[in-house]
């Protein structure tokens, strides 16, 4: 009878760890039809990115300069890039040119993230590392709120110069580059 109730844990046990188990990284290779920015690397968070997927069409936008994903400001004058990192609550917006291949410097009057669903307050990111003039091309929030919110979708705004620029992130789940 002991060795029956043995037998029986251990294939319990057996099929809960085989159960559990999944690959650490999974190989992400897309397609290139249009010869557009290929992104062909592993990811250590075991979920597949479609990266030369609109943010319109609910997916996450093309893969930036940077490692994170694009934000069409669907302006001739720049776009931007976020990033998020899993060891920490950090956001980066990065400013890119129009084509969305090179960093640009800005004087920004302000960079605001605000959730796109319920309510709660707008999120002001800060210039990191600006020039004598104010200009910078990152700027960041470390807020574990924000994090969050990004996973739920958000709205991204730069006014400069007496422009607003804006794009959005759709819902997502949470990864990191």
């Amino acid at each position: 009878m002991v060795y029956l109730r043995l037998l029986a844990l251990g294939v319990a046990l057996s099929c809960f760890c085989l159960a559990g188990c999944s690959p650490a990284k999974k190989e992400v290779k897309k397609s290139n039809p249009n010869n557009d920015q290929v992104h062909d690397h592993d990811h250590d968070d075991a979920h597949d990115h479609d990266h030369n997927d609109d943010a319109a069409d609910g997916k996450l936008g093309p893969m930036g300069p940077n490692g994170g994903h694009q934000i069409d400001f669907k302006s001739d004058q720049m776009n931007a890039e976020w990033v998020h990192y899993n060891d920490n609550d950090t956001i980066r917006l990065v400013i890119l040119d129009a084509t969305g291949k090179s960093n640009r410097r800005i004087k920004a009057d302000s960079v605001s993230i605000r959730r796109t669903k319920g309510s709660g307050p707008e999120f002001a990111l800060v210039a990191e590392e600006p020039d004598d003039n104010g200009a910078a091309e990152k700027y960041m929030l470390d807020d574990k709120d924000l994090a969050i919110a990004m996973v739920l979708g958000v709205t991204v705004e730069v006014k400069m110069d007496g422009k607003t620029y804006s794009g959005k992130i759709p819902p997502h789940e949470p990864h990191s580059h």
